[in-house]
């Protein structure tokens, strides 16, 4: 049996305070050591429903949800996405019955016969499968963002913790030639919209009955199948894109046999599918009447992406003095007080092959592969934010305010004071006045482009903006649309 110890100091004080404890916990003026309150939390109850689009999706194509509104509060929006493979069914050992294909190519390594290039789904495919994404009340576009910016916007969100299990979900790997094989098979993917009061599980939700009579619909544009397809095979010299159909491909057994089959053709392909996932709540007669009776005002994100480019003329001073400081400055456009401000460089020749979330300049060893030298931020030909390196913008500014390392060469202006939420602001810049805003980039040099023969890198600044959504008098708007 244990043998507990006991502190002589403790049972002193107990000693001295016997009788006593009684007096002071009675007395109206103490104090209580402990605080016995509880917050009232409304009784609800969730329930998840699967809606699916209007039109089957196809590659290429536009793609259309309406939002079925069936509780009281819209808790979270996610899409579910099922991709197809050009991979037939397969055996984890040679003359076994086949399989899904998803068990051996996890399992296994799957590449070309004769050149051991590998094929899959392009890194983070979950998002970059969408060209754009709107989100519309009525027939009034409230938010609107890019597959691009979702993704790098989702790398600055979270924590570090819960950062695999998100790149998971969007299919997201580290881009080795193992990882872009399995990523043809990533399995079921969800990537969870941002939504005004539900995107994230910290927000309050979307009160759906204060707004009954109004329709909200979900419009995404999917990429073309050429534009989704990555190949471990990369160069620098010539545009290589992927093509893994009707090929011989080759693999080794659990038993170390060597297995070779064929790929299915292009037609053979099946189109994705892509369902609506909305998590809702009910709430009691008595919530549902106050919030309908209530002006309700919730502050939400709004994103303003800037696509930008540095030319052959910019990286011209390179040609003569490779050591150059070469600064180009780039105009920003926004509306509403903004947040923070995510920065990614990617070459022209990685986005024409589908490795778009490739942000490493491979022409620059140090520091760690970045497109720029410096960077600042200048609002009215004043500095807003000081000249730093890819180190601050990047790593330190992420840690300190994100809450997590992206993961990608992305530069974070954040302006909120500590760590960022998702329900308010704590600090901003208003972009609607703020006057002639520009990025500052000293440029580093890079790879020319194998189409071109010139230097083009093409520079995504998402501009994260706060606005509001009203809810009053049976009918839900957003306050500062223009």
């Amino acid at each position: 049996m244990a043998d507990f110890q006991t502190s002589p100091d403790g049972a002193l004080f107990e000693l001295v305070a016997r009788g006593k404890k009684e007096t002071f916990f009675l007395n109206d003026n103490a104090a209580p050591p402990f605080n016995h309150t509880y917050k009232p939390t409304e009784p609800h109850i969730t329930e998840t429903r699967t809606t699916v689009p209007k039109t089957a999706p196809a590659f290429g194509r536009p793609l259309e949800f309406e939002l079925e509104t069936f509780g009281d509060i819209l808790c979270e929006v996610t899409l579910k996405i099922d991709l197809p493979t050009w991979l037939p069914m397969l055996s984890l050992i040679q003359g076994q019955q086949p399989t899904n294909p998803q068990t051996v190519n996890q399992a296994l390594i799957i590449s070309e016969d004769g050149t051991d290039y590998t094929y899959g789904w392009t890194n983070g495919i979950g998002a970059f499968l969408f060209e754009s994404i709107e989100l519309l009340q009525d027939k009034i576009r409230i938010l609107e963002l890019s597959g691009d910016a979702l993704f790098f916007l989702q790398n600055a969100e979270s924590t570090n913790s819960q950062a695999y299990l998100r790149q998971r979900k969007l299919g997201q790997h580290s881009g080795t030639p193992a990882n872009i094989a399995r990523n043809a098979t990533p399995g079921t993917l969800y990537v969870r919209l941002p939504w005004p009061a539900a995107t994230t599980d910290k927000d309050p939700g979307f009160p759906l009955i204060a707004a009954s009579d109004q329709v909200w619909r979900i419009r995404l544009k999917l990429r073309p199948l050429e534009a989704l397809i990555q190949t471990s095979n990369t160069s620098e010299t010539q545009i290589i894109k992927a093509d893994p159909f009707d090929k011989t491909f080759i693999y080794t057994d659990l038993n170390g046999d060597a297995i070779t089959f064929q790929s299915i053709s292009r037609l053979a392909l099946p189109p994705p599918q892509i369902q609506l996932l909305t998590r809702q709540s009910y709430v009691r007669d008595q919530f549902r009447k106050a919030i309908t009776e209530t002006r309700l005002e919730y502050p939400f994100r709004r994103f303003f992406p800037n696509i930008m480019t540095a030319g052959e003329l910019d990286y011209a001073p390179f040609n003569t003095n490779p050591a150059a400081t070469v600064p180009i400055t780039r105009r920003l456009e926004g509306l509403h007080p903004t947040g923070r401000l995510l920065t990614v460089f990617r070459r022209k020749q990685d986005l024409r092959t589908a490795r778009y979330a490739q942000t490493i300049n491979t022409f620059q060893t140090s520091p760690d592969g970045e497109f720029y030298n410096q960077m600042k931020l200048i609002i009215a030909g004043r500095d807003r934010e000081l000249l730093w390196t890819p180190t601050v913008w990047r790593d330190i500014v992420s840690l300190a305010h994100d809450d997590r390392y992206p993961g990608t060469n992305q530069a974070s202006f954040n302006f909120t004071v500590g760590a960022p939420t998702t329900e308010a602001p704590t600090g901003t810049i208003n972009f609607s006045t703020a006057d002639r805003p520009n990025l500052y980039i000293e440029l580093q040099d890079t790879i020319p482009d194998p189409q071109t023969g010139q230097r083009t890198t093409e520079i995504l600044a998402v501009v994260e903006s706060w606005d509001t959504y009203v809810f009053d008098k049976g009918r839900g708007y957003v306050k500062f649309l223009n």
